[in-house]
């Protein structure tokens, strides 16, 4: 997923910079890529699978308080959303949870993804 956003940045940096006339909008598309390139290394990773051989690969980025899932080949953008216990993401159709190691994903109220860690213990 690193590499794919990586490339996307590289691709419209191009793009940027070959339109670029002067050294002005020059250095703000430099900038602009620098701020980029902050944001793709402040993003959290991981991946996880669940019993049905699926995987949720997801990014979390604590700074702006979102993440970017991805479920069989969809990229899913949530916010994250206050709750007194575990995490919550979600988006008008989506909802990730995770609680006591539980980790669910919705989609229009019908759970897709269940992962359940193993080394989760109740204390």
């Amino acid at each position: 997923m690193k590499k794919e956003i990586l490339l996307i940045v590289t691709v419209a940096g191009a793009f940027l910079v070959s339109c670029g006339g002067n050294n002005s909008s020059k250095q703000q598309n430099s900038d602009k890529l620098d701020n980029i390139a902050t944001l793709i290394d402040n993003l959290a990773q991981s991946a996880v699978v669940d019993s049905a051989g699926s995987i949720l690969e997801m990014s979390f980025n604590e700074e702006n308080n979102t993440a970017f899932f991805v479920f069989n080949g969809e990229i899913i953008e949530m916010q994250r959303d206050t709750v007194a216990s575990g995490i919550r993401y979600s988006n008008p159709h989506y909802v990730y949870t995770e609680w006591h190691g539980e980790m669910t994903l919705e989609k229009d109220g019908k759970e897709v993804f269940r992962h359940r860690n193993p080394s989760y213990e109740m204390n």
